[in-house]
């Protein structure tokens, strides 16, 4: 029996092991949830098996940090002891920092939704293409207009925008300036 077998083999029994709610993904190789939790499964050369949780799909260290670090089992244990170790040492810190990572991606995408919708608006009202999710960071307009040649809206991660005008005319730019003040002004408590 080839080690790729013996490893499917293993992960597979574990996964039994640990009940009807976890799968074996054998081309992902990892056990894994409806909900998504989830942890690779290896065995090393010196037959002990290690076990390392997984990050939500979609994340990175970046988004989420590394899940809790993994642990390791003795192959000739079996595939019910490894289960139980999986119960008793990785799965109480891991499904803990699975929640709180699930939690941070759906305030992440819930931010990300919130600046497309932002800059879509910005689009429109500047007559250019809404910007692509995920990808486009701000709406750029070369408008090549008497008074302005182009303008950049971004938007900032607390739902406020950045506007960039270039090449106004001294009139225009007062014009904006006084619009901009007199919103200001109304937006200002009352002190």
């Amino acid at each position: 029996m080839g080690s790729t077998t013996t490893t499917d083999n293993l992960a597979q029994a574990v996964a039994v092991s640990l009940g009807p709610e976890w799968t074996y993904n054998h081309a992902e190789r990892t056990i894994t949830r409806a909900d998504g939790a989830g942890f690779y499964l290896s065995v090393r050369a010196d037959k002990r098996v290690h076990l390392g949780g997984d990050r939500p799909a979609g994340t990175s260290y970046g988004s989420v940090g590394n899940p809790p670090k993994g642990i390791t089992v003795a192959m000739s244990r079996g595939p019910q002891a490894i289960a139980r170790e999986i119960e008793r040492r990785l799965l109480p810190e891991y499904l803990r920092w699975y929640a709180q990572a699930v939690r941070r991606l759906a305030e992440t995408q819930a931010v990300e939704t919130a600046r497309t919708v932002l800059l879509s608006e910005m689009a429109a009202i500047i007559g250019v293409a809404a910007p692509t999710p995920g990808r486009d960071q701000g709406v750029y307009a070369h408008l090549l207009r008497p008074g302005c040649s182009s303008a950049c809206v971004t938007s900032t991660y607390d739902g406020r925008v950045n506007i960039i005008i270039a090449s106004a005319t001294p009139d225009l730019a007062r014009a904006l300036l006084r619009v901009i003040r007199e919103h200001a002004r109304k937006e200002a408590p009352h002190e």
